[in-house]
């Protein structure tokens, strides 16, 4: 807003220079038109006073009459027709009544005079001079009235023009006030707009900063989460399961299902996080949608049949094609969309169905709009529950979050990682009897080429990992045990080191085949080991993998700029480790 009226502001002082420069402009125009009317009377004026008077008409006729010489009555013929000019030009000049009358009186008094040249001798005796001087006597005093009043016209002309341009003068002294006032209130609004970026810039740099001890915070947290999370589920792992009775078997499972909720909500608040701040980037390989899509259908299938709840996969996608998307967070989307569906079902099912919109070429950019539908026979929402079902922190209503838990992020999450994806999210529900959500997606047909670089990278060559030695880099009593656990159980030989320091020592008695560095360690964490051991000759080219707890990508990035080759976060499953290990050992 004050932006707006900043810009108005500006807009109107630039009109009002423009105006003020016209209205000067029309005073000068003003004034020099009436000056030069006045200087042209004036001047006018002057000459008639020159032919008529001194040296003029009557000084030559006054010669004339007392010399009777020739050259005198030539010089009064001349002054006589000089005037009458004079008096033509004037009467051109003059409009006032009075003014003309005055003219004409003063070409009656010339006339008068050259009447009586008419008439007197060219030759002067004594005998005549009397009478020729009372022959040629003519009364001035109309003449000399008429020049006093042309003169006071002219000065009233000119008194006329001076009021007129003082008039001109205060109308100009209002817009210079204006214009005062117009700069005050530019020079206010300047100010107050400083003052207001100041304002705005202290509060971005507050946000900023509070971003930034949210960030700190929520790794903290992950970390300390994320890293007895990842000794209890580990070594939930680690056990026999069928060493234990059923009921302790169950209560195993509990342990286990309540890990991996308690892990899901940590994901999802970190998930929000990262999506807020613009720090998650899209992978776009290849991807199987139909076989992605069912696998991850497969593995809620199980979670369903816990509760007598079906989940079903339909998907009309052609088997084996490929699009260009991201894996990962296609995955996420069905996962969340479906824990959610299962877990406000109590009876009936769970319907996944996948299908294309468009067809290839339908699309200007060639994409295809591919359709994920899940449906349940659940309890439902109403249309006041559903115009919010996609805002954070949001749930159908307080007894929703009693009876079923839930951060209320799950569905906030999938239509963020839509939008990221180009795409969008729809709900249907009828309270009661179920809820229908429709994610679109536009994708990209994956070419020849890239299944090929796909195909290439994707080897299915068998890579024994037995006897392969392995330095496990970790402070923490518990995780070293899930680690040692989970990497003996593939066939490796373990070597523990608790710290960074101990960590160099035994990579030169050990010379491991991998190792797996904690990041956070005392005395040397694990980005400074990993340096020094980048260093050795013998340690240029052994995978590292990073453990952390931290899942937040600047610290990922961190690890890589120090030389490892991977980043595994806490928790992490025996099959995660695995592949991680496998990916990297080959």
């Amino acid at each position: 807003m004050t932006l707006v009226l900043s810009a108005l502001i500006v807009l109107l002082l630039g009109f009002y220079i423009v105006h003020l420069e016209r209205k000067f402009d029309d005073v000068s125009q003003v004034l020099r038109e009436r000056l030069e009317v006045v200087e042209d009377v004036q001047s006018s004026l002057a000459k008639l006073n020159a032919d008529i008077g001194y040296g003029g008409f009557i000084h030559n006729f006054k010669n004339y009459v007392l010399r009777r010489d020739e050259v005198y009555r030539l010089n009064l013929l001349k002054n006589y027709e000089n005037a009458l000019t004079d008096l033509s030009i004037l009467r051109k000049q003059l409009s006032a009544p009075i003014e003309l009358q005055a003219l004409d009186a003063i070409e009656a008094v010339l006339g008068s005079y050259k009447e009586k040249l008419t008439d007197l001798p060219r030759v002067r005796t004594l005998s005549r001079l009397s009478k020729d001087d009372a022959q040629v006597k003519v009364d001035d005093a109309p003449a000399l009235e008429a020049f006093n009043i042309l003169y006071q016209s002219v000065a009233s002309h000119t008194a006329r023009v001076l009021t007129e341009v003082r008039a001109k003068e205060d109308g100009i002294s209002i817009y210079i006030k204006l214009g005062y006032l117009m700069v005050l209130l530019v020079i206010v609004m300047t100010l107050f707009t400083l003052i207001l970026v100041d304002q705005v810039t202290s509060r971005y740099r507050d946000a900023q900063r509070a971003s930034e001890v949210k960030s700190e915070f929520l790794s903290a947290m992950s970390h300390e989460i994320r890293t007895p999370l990842n000794g209890i589920l580990g070594l939930v792992q680690l056990l026999d399961i069928n060493k234990f009775t059923k009921e302790e078997r169950y209560h195993l499972t509990l342990i286990q299902s309540s890990g991996q909720l308690l892990l899901s909500m940590l994901n999802n608040v970190l998930d929000l996080t990262k999506i807020e701040a613009g720090q998650v980037e899209l992978e776009v390989v290849p991807v199987d949608v139909n076989y992605t899509l069912s696998m991850t259908t497969d593995f809620y299938n199980n979670l369903g049949s816990e509760k007598g709840v079906l989940v079903n996969y339909h998907s009309t996608l052609e088997a084996g094609s490929y699009w260009m998307c991201d894996p990962t967070k296609l995955r996420q989307i069905v996962s969340n969309l479906l824990s959610n569906a299962i877990k406000f079902t109590h009876e009936g099912q769970v319907d996944v169905n996948v299908f294309e919109l468009a067809k290839k070429g339908d699309d200007e950019e060639g994409l295809s709009r591919i359709c994920i539908e899940v449906s349940d026979t659940g309890i439902g929402m109403t249309v006041e529950a559903l115009t919010q079902v996609f805002e954070k922190f949001k749930q159908a209503d307080s007894s929703t979050t009693r009876h079923y838990g839930g951060s209320g992020l799950g569905l906030s999450i999938v239509k963020e990682i839509s939008t990221l994806m180009g795409g969008d999210i729809q709900a249907d529900s009828r309270w009661g009897k179920g809820s229908v959500f429709r994610v679109m997606l536009p994708l990209k047909r994956a070419q020849l080429q890239d299944l090929e670089v796909e195909e290439i990278s994707g080897t299915n060559g068998i890579l024994p990992l037995e006897g392969l030695r392995v330095l496990i880099a970790e402070d923490n009593i518990v995780n070293s045990a899930v680690a040692k656990g989970f990497v003996e159980n593939m066939g490796m030989k373990v070597t523990i080191a608790h710290d960074g320091v101990e960590a160099l020592q035994l990579f030169d008695k050990v010379q491991p085949d991998l190792i797996l560095m904690d990041v956070n360690m005392p005395n040397m964490d694990g980005l400074e080991a990993t340096y020094n051991i980048r260093q050795k000759e013998d340690g240029k080219n052994v995978p590292i993998l990073g453990l952390t707890a931290d899942a937040f990508a600047h610290t990922k990035q961190r690890c890589l700029e120090a030389g490892m080759n991977g980043v595994v976060h806490k928790p992490f499953s025996f099959n995660l480790l695995k592949k991680y290990i496998y990916d990297h050992m080959r």
